[in-house]
């Protein structure tokens, strides 16, 4: 029952990250490239980072072994763009204002630099992956959701990606926290089914 526990409150944690990363692009509508939206969307996709745990052990019988794999990398890649956010939205600002001659344009030194190119590029790669795993699972509206989320990377290649692309991401990601409630509540049917406390 704990076990169950942790899993509906790591999901949920998830679900509230979705909710909020789904309200990044409006936020930006309004403030722009500022520290409010960047601590908005450092706290979402760290969420959303939890909620990854719960998403796979929720559904590992329909995910199944590639899954597991892209949900590993799934989760090292929001550890990295956490760190890219906080990077390009703490970090930089401050280099600036008290140590602009370690930044050249709108380069950021060693080893930040590095680690958000990785970042720009791990972090689409993994996504895809995950977005695969979901298409070949067992879950419901799998074909829907796998491509939704292997659409979230690439926002910036459409009109108005970049707006609509995070809300269709946190759709999805949204939906597949919603299967782990589910899961665990028939689960928790059979089980009670098996031990005869449903017989009046």
């Amino acid at each position: 029952m704990r076990m169950e526990q942790g899993i509906k409150s790591f999901a949920l944690v998830g679900a509230v990250g979705a909710c909020i990363f789904a309200t990044v692009p409006l936020w930006f509508g309004f403030f722009g490239d500022s520290t409010f939206v960047t601590t908005v969307d450092v706290l979402a996709q760290t969420l959303l980072l939890i909620g990854m745990a719960g998403i796979y052990t929720g559904n590992s019988d329909k995910l199944g072994k590639l899954g597991l794999v892209a949900t590993l990398l799934m989760m090292i890649s929001f550890v990295f763009m956490v760190f890219m956010k906080m990077a390009s939205g703490f970090f930089k600002p401050i280099l600036n204002e008290y140590a602009p001659e370690a930044v050249t344009g709108n380069m950021i030194p060693s080893p930040l630099g590095e680690i958000i190119g990785i970042t720009m590029m791990f972090f689409p790669l993994s996504t895809v992956l995950f977005g695969l795993s979901v298409l070949l699972s067992k879950l419901p509206r799998r074909k829907t959701l796998g491509i939704a989320l292997m659409a979230g990377p690439f926002g910036f290649l459409l009109p108005f990606g970049i707006y609509v692309t995070p809300i269709v991401f946190a759709a999805a990601y949204f939906t597949l926290t919603s299967y782990v409630w589910g899961n665990l509540r028939k689960q928790l049917i059979s089980d009670t089914s098996e031990l005869g406390f449903d017989r009046v």
